[in-house]
């Protein structure tokens, strides 16, 4: 059997976790990955799968055109029925 390499280093992991905040602000999430991909010479889909196996990747929140956060059908639907005298659930 032959041994396998890992792709990342416990270095380049150390250095993943340090410059990568899950608890940053979407754009600086989005810069720190950028970051990481041009330091450490890999594609930023690897640095997100690397990431998210690490389980520190938080992706970005989908927003409307207008910046307002998306809702959902059935939430839509629960605000309908409860004054159509429906019960939510």
């Amino acid at each position: 059997m032959s041994d396998k390499t890992p792709n990342y280093t416990p270095e380049m992991i150390e250095r993943m976790k340090a410059v990568y905040s899950p608890d940053a602000p979407e754009a600086e999430r989005s810069e720190a990955v950028a970051t990481l991909a041009k330091e450490l010479s890999k594609p930023t889909k690897s640095i997100v799968a690397k990431l998210v196996t690490m389980d520190l990747y938080r992706k970005a929140e989908r927003k409307t055109k207008d910046g307002k956060p998306i809702v959902k059908k059935d939430e839509y639907a629960d605000r309908i029925q409860v004054p159509l005298g429906g019960s939510t659930g």
